[in-house]
C-alpha cells in the first residue's frame, strides 16, 4: 500500500511539474539540512533530500558526495530509489565508495560519493545523511539549496538547534525570508523556509555564482575550534583568533637568517628587496596544498617549508611574511576568495575566504603578492585577486580592504599583421603582438612553454583551419603592469577561399568567438575584465590582382563596448585596422537586446571579405 501511495504521489508531482519545468532535468522536491549545537565543540547535522529525476542528464543531481575528515565524520547514510515503474531500492552505508585520493600532498581528508543511477525515468530520490562534528565548529554548515544549474527547489528547510544561551548570527545573501523561532525545554529553535526557486541557466557574461545564488552564512558568537577558543563577533574580534594561529610560525633558522642577507644587505631600494626575496621564494619553494586537522586554517611554520622546499598559499605567504621581517619589511597575512570579489564586511565567516596572499604596505604603492605560483610577475594583480575583498591581518586583528583594480585602458592587445598573398592563394603571415597588464595574464605562460605548445596555443586563436606556425618568439616583461610581445610567422594554404579567377579574402587572420546567449536572459550582464584589442592589418596582393571589393568603413556600439573597423587600400597593399574595445562593469538584463545586436554587428563586420581578381 505503502509502495502503491509513493508511485501515485510521484504521478502526482510528474503532472503538476509538467507545464513548470520544460526542459528541466531534475526538481528538488525538498531540500532539509537540521542542525543541533549541543555544545561549543559538538555539533550535529542532518540532510534529507526528495529529488525527481526527470532524464539521464538529471541523474547528476541525486549523486552523493560527503568529505569528512578527523573533525567531520559520516554517521548515517540511507538513498531510496522509487521509479515510476519498477521496483523500490534501498542502499545504505555499505554501497558507498570512499577514497582518501586528493590532489592535496596531505590531508586528512575522505571523499564518500554514490553515483545514483536507475535505468528508466523518471524515478524519485531519497537521500538522508549525519555526519557530527567532533573538535568543534567555526561556523555552522551553510545554506544554499540552489547549488546547481538546471533544476529548479520546489522547498528548501534550514532548522538550527541551539542551547537557549548561545549567541550566534546569520547573514542572507540573495534572499529574503524572516526565521520562525520557538524556545522548547532550554533549546531555541530557528527555522528558514524558502519555496520555489527556479534555477539559474548558465550564459553568456555571467554575475559570479556566489553573487547570484541564495545561500546564508550561520556563525557562532564564541566558537571552539580543536580546543582554541574564539569569537567571530567582528572580523577585528576573529582576527584576534586567526592572528594567534600565527604567532612564533615566523622565525627562521639561523642559515635562512644568513640568505635573507646575503641576498638583500647589498641592495638599497626597498622594492628590489621584497622583489628579491619574492624570486628566492619562487626558486626555492613549490606549492602544495596541506589540509590536516587546524592546518586548514594554521601555516605551516616558515621552518618547515624551509626545510621541506614546500607549502600551501597559507605557508608560503608566511613565509614570504617572515623572510621580508628578517630585512626589517612588515607586512601583513590576507585571506581572499578567489572566486568571488565581495566579502560580507558586517558578518565573520571564514568560510568567505579560500585563498591566503601577502600584502607590503609600501608608499609607492602597496604590493599584493601571489605567493603559489612564480609564473606570476611580481606585483602583478592577477585575475583571481584583482578587484576583490580581502581580510588583511595586522597587529593583532583583522579588517577588510579592496583590492585595486586595472583600468579597462591599460588592459591592451596591440596585433600588428603582415600578409602576403600568394598567387595560388595562399598566405605567407608574419605576427607581432604586445598584451598589456590582464591581457598579458593568459599569454604570459608562453614564455615558458616548449615550442610545440606555443603552436597549439597559438593556432587555437588562428582562423585558418590548417597552418604552419614558425619563428616563435616571447619576451615577457615582468612587474606591476606586465607586458608581453609576442612574435610568429604561419602560412596557411585554405584560409583564402577562390572561385575562377576571384579571390575572397577575410579581413582578418584571427578567430571570432562572440559569445552565445540563452534565448531569455534572467541574470544581469557582467564583464570583469575590461579591454581593448587594436588589430592593424596590412595585406600584400598578389602580382597581378586588383582589388575588385572592399568593404566600407563601419562602426557599432552599445553599453559594453564597441567595435570600428576601417580599410584604405594604396597599391598592392589594404591596410586593415579593427578595434574592439569592451567596458568593465554589470548591466541590466533588458539590455539584453541591445548586446546581442552590438554582437551581430560585430560578426557582420568581422565576417566581411575583401575581393581580389585577376587581371
Amino acid at each position: 500500500m505503502i509502495k502503491k501511495i509513493l508511485i501515485y504521489t510521484l504521478v502526482l508531482v510528474l503532472s503538476t511539474l509538467e507545464l513548470e519545468c520544460h526542459a528541466q532535468n531534475a526538481t528538488i522536491l525538498l531540500d532539509s539540512t537540521y542542525v543541533r549545537c549541543t555544545s561549543l565543540s559538538s555539533m550535529t547535522s542532518i540532510n534529507y533530500k526528495r529529488i525527481l529525476v526527470l532524464n539521464s542528464a538529471g541523474s547528476r543531481y541525486a549523486n552523493f558526495v560527503c568529505t569528512t575528515d578527523n573533525n567531520r565524520s559520516l554517521k548515517s547514510f540511507k538513498c531510496t530509489i522509487t521509479p515510476m515503474n519498477g521496483k523500490k531500492r534501498t542502499l545504505g552505508k555499505k554501497d558507498i565508495s570512499s577514497t582518501e585520493l586528493s590532489e592535496n600532498l596531505a590531508d586528512d581528508y575522505t571523499t564518500h560519493y554514490l553515483e545514483v543511477t536507475n535505468s528508466t525515468y523518471p524515478y524519485m530520490v531519497e537521500l538522508e545523511y549525519q555526519t557530527d562534528y567532533s573538535n568543534g565548529y567555526i561556523s555552522m554548515p551553510s545554506f544554499a539549496p540552489a547549488y546547481m544549474h538546471g533544476a529548479n527547489v520546489q522547498k528548501a528547510v534550514y532548522h538550527l538547534v541551539t542551547p537557549q544561551e548561545m549567541s550566534w548570527s546569520y547573514k542572507c545573501v540573495n534572499m529574503e525570508t524572516k526565521p520562525h523561532i520557538r524556545v522548547e525545554k532550554g533549546e531555541k529553535h530557528t527555522i528558514w523556509r524558502l519555496e520555489n526557486l527556479n534555477p539559474y541557466k548558465h550564459d553568456a557574461f555571467m554575475p559570479a555564482m556566489e553573487s547570484i545564488l541564495p545561500h546564508m552564512y550561520v556563525t557562532p558568537e564564541r566558537f571552539l575550534f580543536y580546543k582554541i577558543e574564539g569569537n567571530s563577533s567582528s572580523w577585528e574580534e576573529y582576527g584576534k583568533w586567526q592572528w594567534g594561529l600565527m604567532v612564533e610560525r615566523d622565525i627562521l633558522p639561523d642559515r635562512l637568517k644568513e640568505i635573507v642577507h646575503e641576498i638583500t644587505d647589498t641592495i638599497s631600494l626597498k622594492r628590489e628587496k621584497i622583489r628579491a626575496l619574492y624570486n628566492y621564494l619562487g626558486h626555492t619553494t613549490r606549492y602544495v596544498s596541506i589540509q590536516m586537522g587546524l592546518g586548514g586554517l594554521q601555516p605551516m611554520t616558515a621552518t618547515q617549508v624551509y626545510e621541506n622546499g614546500f607549502g600551501d598559499c597559507k605557508a608560503l605567504t608566511n613565509y614570504l611574511k617572515a623572510l621580508l621581517k628578517e630585512c626589517g619589511i612588515e607586512s601583513n597575512y590576507v585571506e581572499i576568495n578567489t572566486q568571488n570579489p565581495k566579502i560580507l564586511r558586517d558578518h565573520a565567516s571564514v568560510y568567505q575566504t579560500n585563498h591566503a596572499i601577502l600584502k607590503v604596505p609600501d608608499p609607492e604603492g602597496d604590493l599584493w603578492l601571489e605567493c603559489t605560483n612564480s609564473e606570476i610577475p611580481f606585483g602583478f594583480l592577477h585575475d583571481g585577486i584583482a578587484g576583490h575583498d580581502a581580510v588583511v591581518y595586522s597587529n593583532g586583528t583583522a579588517s577588510i580592504e579592496t583590492l585595486p583594480n586595472y583600468p579597462d585602458s591599460t588592459n591592451i592587445i596591440n596585433s600588428e599583421v603582415h600578409i602576403r598573398i600568394l598567387g595560388n592563394g595562399n598566405a605567407e603571415v608574419v605576427v607581432n603582438e604586445k598584451y598589456h597588464n590582464q591581457c598579458s595574464e593568459n599569454m604570459h605562460v608562453i614564455t615558458k612553454l616548449a615550442p610545440a605548445k606555443q603552436t597549439e596555443i597559438i593556432k587555437g586563436e588562428i582562423a585558418a583551419p590548417s597552418c604552419s606556425i614558425s619563428n616563435i618568439k616571447s619576451i615577457g616583461k615582468e612587474g606591476n603592469h606586465p607586458q608581453l610581445h609576442l612574435t610568429y610567422s604561419l602560412e596557411s594554404q585554405d584560409w583564402i577561399s577562390r572561385s575562377g579567377n576571384r579571390m575572397f579574402i577575410p579581413i582578418s587572420i584571427f578567430r571570432r568567438s562572440s559569445p552565445q546567449f540563452n534565448k531569455e536572459r534572467e541574470l544581469d550582464i557582467e564583464v570583469r575584465n575590461g579591454h581593448t584589442w587594436v588589430q592593424k592589418i596590412q595585406l600584400e596582393l598578389p602580382q597581378g590582382y586588383v582589388i575588385e571589393g572592399i568593404p566600407k568603413d563601419a562602426a557599432a556600439s552599445c553599453c559594453l563596448g564597441s567595435i570600428k573597423f576601417t580599410a584604405k587600400a594604396s597599391g598592392k597593399y589594404v591596410n586593415i585596422t579593427i578595434e574592439r574595445k569592451y567596458s568593465n562593469g554589470k548591466y541590466d538584463a533588458a539590455k539584453i537586446g541591445e548586446i546581442k545586436g552590438f554582437f551581430t554587428s560585430m560578426d557582420k563586420i568581422c565576417g566581411q571579405k575583401i575581393v581580389v581578381s585577376k587581371q
